[in-house]
C-alpha cells in the first residue's frame, strides 16, 4: 500500500492502516464508532475499496451540475396591508397599530415636541392629543387606528403629554 492509498483510507474513512494488513476505524459516518472501545477492525482491501468508491462519489457529485431551482408554488411572503386575509383595518388593537406604525412609516429617531435627535434617548409614537384624534379604549389605554394621529416624541415629553392629557379629562376641560 501506498502512502497515497493509507492517506485516502485515513481521510475518507475515519480510521488508519495496521501492519497487520488490516484497518482500526475510529468513527462511523463522524460519531465514535460504539463496537469496540479503540474502534472496529477491517481488513485493509476491503477499506480501500470502499475509500476508491466514496473517492469516485464525491467527483461525481462534484462535477454533476445542479438542478435549477424550483419554482415556488405560493409567494414567499404573505400579502401586506388590506390584502391580506388578516387585516382587521378599524378593528386592529393598541398593539397592532403601533406594529403598523412601525412598519409603514419607521421608528421615531426625533422628538416633534423639543426637536431632539440624540441617539441615545428612546423615541416613541405618541398620540398627539391637540389634533383631536378619533381614539378607542383598549387594556393599554387610548388609541388611534388612524396612523396621522401619531407623532415622534422623546420619552420625556410623551410622558409629560399623557400626564397632561390625563389631568385634562380629571378637571374636565376634553370633551
Amino acid at each position: 500500500m501506498t502512502k497515497e492509498q493509507a492517506s485516502a483510507a485515513v481521510e475518507l474513512c475515519f480510521g488508519e492502516p495496521l501492519p497487520d494488513g488490516t484497518f482500526r476505524q475510529w468513527k462511523s459516518r463522524g460519531r465514535i464508532h460504539p463496537a469496540t472501545p479503540g474502534g472496529s477492525l477491517y481488513f485493509l482491501s476491503d477499506v480501500l475499496a470502499l475509500a476508491a468508491v466514496r473517492a469516485r462519489h464525491k467527483l461525481e457529485v462534484a462535477s454533476k451540475p445542479k438542478p435549477p431551482p424550483k419554482p415556488r408554488a405560493s409567494p414567499s411572503r404573505p400579502p401586506k396591508g388590506a390584502d391580506n386575509a388578516h387585516w382587521k383595518g378599524d378593528e386592529a388593537g393598541y398593539h397592532a397599530v403601533h406594529y403598523r406604525l412601525r412598519r409603514m412609516i419607521g421608528r421615531p429617531n426625533e422628538c416633534s415636541c423639543c426637536g431632539t435627535r440624540d441617539e441615545g434617548s428612546r423615541y416613541d409614537w405618541a398620540l398627539n392629543w391637540e389634533g383631536n384624534p378619533t381614539v378607542q379604549d383598549g387594556p393599554h389605554g387610548q388609541y388611534s387606528t388612524n396612523l396621522d394621529d401619531y407623532v415622534r416624541m422623546c420619552r420625556p415629553c410623551h410622558r409629560q403629554m399623557d400626564a397632561r392629557h390625563a389631568r385634562d379629562i380629571e378637571f374636565g376641560r376634553c370633551g
